[in-house]
């Protein structure tokens, strides 16, 4: 159940990444590729995944604590783990569904070269997971100051 249920959020981070990031055009300067829109830097992009992950990743640790605070530890180390393959995979599909690399667009006979979808720092795909642990500790810390184990 879990596994499936990143599966989806990571499909969703995708899809909201390609819609919100912003795209910068491309131009060729003797056959050297070169932003036509220094305004967008790759900065941006980048935030907006780790946003996007980051919240993700809250939303997992916080659901994790609050549904299945008996099992949330044992399941945090899956979520975790399944929070980087997740982001790694919102990453990648958000890169597909984005505009294509800039030689497939120039094979195209396309007139204006649009920047793919990538991220200038790979280690972003560590949002998730690190908002995954974060929060799910932050969640399973309040649950037990609201409510303490049953003593035996």
């Amino acid at each position: 159940m879990l596994a499936v249920g990143l599966l989806l959020l990571s499909v969703v981070v995708a899809i909201g990444w390609q819609a919100l990031a912003p795209t910068s055009s491309i131009e060729l300067i003797g056959g050297v590729a070169a932003s036509a829109d220094p305004d967008t830097p790759a900065a941006v992009v980048d935030a907006l995944f780790v946003v996007l992950t980051g919240a993700a990743g809250v939303l997992v640790g916080l659901a994790l604590a609050a549904l299945l605070r008996d099992r949330a530890a044992q399941l945090g180390a899956a979520a975790v783990v399944g929070g980087l393959v997740a982001s790694a995979l919102a990453w990648q599909l958000g890169g597909l569904l984005g505009p294509p690399a800039l030689r497939v667009q120039q094979q195209s006979g396309a007139e204006q070269l649009v920047a793919p979808l990538v991220l200038s720092t790979p280690l972003t795909v560590m949002a998730w997971p690190a908002a995954t642990a974060a929060a799910l500790f932050l969640g399973l810390l309040v649950s037990l100051v609201l409510r303490p184990p049953a003593s035996s």
